[in-house]
């Protein structure tokens, strides 16, 4: 799974167009022009790709490389077909090899990029890649599913030292549109940032949201509110009895201000409900509440959550008790090239992993989460004040923070 991969996609300004998007396949066309320069290396010659995305195989060819994603139906098989246009083949200098990254203490701890070559791709006689477009595989986002297409403008022949580049792709994946389930909520809150990205195929679903935004207030956890939020709050509970005015209008806030619907949920009501023996609320009886939110509060096939805000601060278990408490998921830290003093990195989008199993720790979340991370109510520099600042700065009246901001 790719983490972000839609704010990646929405950054490659390859032009592509959605030619057809039908009960039966989706089409595009995507303009492919390359560029490189001269590079040198150990007094060798190389050309070097610029202005696209590159493979990354260490030590192959270095080349250009798109990725799309397709919107497609559920329970059906993709039949992919394409055809290019302007194909050139000419004799060039060495296609650069990916590098490989390594760590460099030559002044301060940085990632560097190693030459390396591999001798059996540099004497190979076929050209690489061997497919000029490959479906790689697929995610989702939020209900949609999104297949990864991969397109190659250029492909290279280490034998002869030939680049075979083409000018423009028509791409074509069908369907049976007998077997086809189209999601009938799609990309949720991230269909707005379709327009300008890579995403082909997609029709945005219209979302029904209530005509008078509404403040649930403090709501059971298994049952929900009337219909689904647009907006969840997770607070601590102790912070909430501390600061429950100020948490109040920070919902309303939302509602005047988003035309949102906000629904608030606190951590011993979900401790509660889903805790079973336990004592202490952890970010597995979390993620047991926003799974069971996401399927069974309001009427999930009309309308999805958007944002979830967790007010509260993590620390280790041995602070569970305390008021604030409000875990984030932990897990191993394997950043070998970053020399980080640490062993577990927390996260919390991890709460909003809808579509992965639970021993996925970085992907792409069905929720925009975030965190106002306070430990005390009251006080200088706590949550009441905190919140007042934000109302304060999204003002639409233009009012200025508070100076304490």
């Amino acid at each position: 799974m790719l983490s972000f991969l839609l704010f990646a996609l929405i950054a490659d300004t390859t032009p592509i167009h959605t030619t057809v998007a039908d009960s039966t396949r989706v089409a595009f066309i995507a303009q492919t022009p390359v560029s490189w320069e001269s590079v040198e290396y150990d007094n060798l010659s190389y050309i070097r790709f610029t202005d696209s995305p590159l493979t990354d195989s260490i030590g192959y060819p270095e080349l250009p490389m798109i990725t799309c994603l397709v919107a497609f139906p559920d329970s059906v098989t993709p039949y992919l077909e394409f055809a290019v246009s302007a194909v050139r083949e000419q004799s060039v200098d060495p296609v650069y090899p990916a590098p490989a990254q390594v760590m460099s203490y030559e002044y301060t701890p940085a990632v560097v990029d190693s030459f390396v070559q591999d001798s059996t791709a540099y004497a190979s006689d076929e050209f690489w890649p061997s497919e000029r477009v490959r479906i790689i595989g697929e995610t989702r986002i939020c209900d949609q599913r999104l297949l990864q297409v991969q397109l190659f403008p250029a492909q290279y022949r280490a034998s002869d030292s030939t680049l075979s580049t083409v000018m423009s792709f028509s791409v074509s994946v069908s369907f049976d549109s007998a077997s086809a389930v189209w999601s009938g909520t799609g990309l949720g809150p991230f269909q707005r940032m379709v327009d300008g990205s890579s995403i082909v195929g997609y029709h945005p679903v219209l979302q029904t949201h209530a005509p008078d935004p509404e403040y649930f207030g403090k709501v059971d956890p298994r049952i929900g509110p009337t219909r689904m939020p647009d907006y969840l709050i997770i607070c601590a509970s102790g912070l909430y009895d501390q600061c429950e005015d100020a948490i109040d209008d920070l919902a309303e806030h939302r509602v005047d201000l988003n035309e949102f619907d906000v629904a608030l949920v606190t951590t011993d009501e979900i401790l509660d409900e889903f805790g079973g023996a336990a004592t202490a609320i952890t970010d597995e009886i979390l993620r047991d509440f926003t799974e069971h939110m996401w399927v069974n509060w309001g009427q999930p096939t009309v309308k999805k959550p958007e944002y979830l805000l967790l007010i509260g601060d993590h620390d280790d278990v041995y602070y569970a008790s305390e008021p604030w408490f409000l875990p984030t998921h932990e897990y191993p830290w394997s950043g070998e090239l970053i020399p980080i003093d640490m062993d577990m990195v927390g996260n919390d989008e991890w709460y909003a992993y809808f579509n992965d199993n639970r021993d996925i720790n970085n992907d792409f979340p069905d929720m925009m989460v975030g965190r106002l991370s306070v430990k005390n109510g009251e006080g200088a520099d706590t949550l009441s004040v905190m919140i007042q600042n934000l109302i304060d700065l999204e003002d639409p009246a233009g009012q200025s923070p508070s100076p304490d901001y």
